[in-house]
Formats: C-alpha cells, structure tokens, sequence
C-alpha cells in the first residue's frame, strides 16, 4: 500500500506541477510601456523572454517570462516584472516552499531539514 500512495503521490504532484508552469506562463507580463526604471525611474524595453526553473510545493517547473532593461546604458537596472508579481524576484523558490523551509528551518539542523521537506511535500 505505501509503495501505491507514494507513486501516486508522485504522479500527481508532477501533474500538479506541470498545470502550475502553464497557469503561471498564461499570466501577462506588463506592458513596456508601463514600466520604469527601479532605479533611474527612466524608461525601459523589452530584451524578450527568458526562462526560469522554480521550486514550488508541486515540484519543479520553468516559467517564461519578459525580460526588461533600462534604456539608460549607464543605469544598468533590469527587471522581470512577473517574477515581482509572483514574489519570485532574486530566487527559485515559490512563496510556498519558502515558507515550509522556514517553518522546518527554524526547529530542525539543517540535514534533517531537508530530509523532513522531502518527506512532507515530495521536494
């Protein structure tokens, strides 16, 4: 029975993975031409999509999205405006699995940690 849970556990977290790259990959990016600069507050264009492989509570998973520069050379600001929307900005990791690593984190050395997320969500 344990082997028959596990695999359909697995099964359908990579299902559940999958659905959640295409929902999030259907989310717009925005507009260029509503976007400025978090630096320069100057203008920005768009150098096209860029993937990025993300860690959520489903598993792993890519998501493709706009990649914009300022226009200012000089400024060198860049962003990702979905990653912002997705509080995904600076990491691979969803909100999600952040939260089950600071729960386990915070109580548990750090090689039984991760041993404890594998177990609990299959990550």
């Amino acid at each position: 029975m344990n082997d028959l849970e596990l695999g359909l556990r697995q099964a359908a977290l990579r299902d559940g993975s999958r659905a959640l790259s295409l929902l999030l990959n259907e989310i717009p990016d925005f507009y260029e031409e509503d976007l400025s600069c978090n630096i320069c507050s100057g203008s920005m264009h768009n150098l096209g999509k860029r993937e990025k492989l993300i860690t959520s509570l489903l598993g792993e998973g890519t998501l493709n999205r706009s990649y914009f520069v300022c226009d200012d050379k000089s400024c060198g600001g860049h962003r990702f405006p979905k990653d912002e929307f997705l509080d995904i900005r600076r990491t691979s990791f969803s909100p999600g699995i952040r939260r089950l690593m600071a729960k386990v984190g915070s109580s548990e050395p750090f090689d039984k940690g991760r041993i404890d997320i594998q177990e609990y969500s299959g990550v």
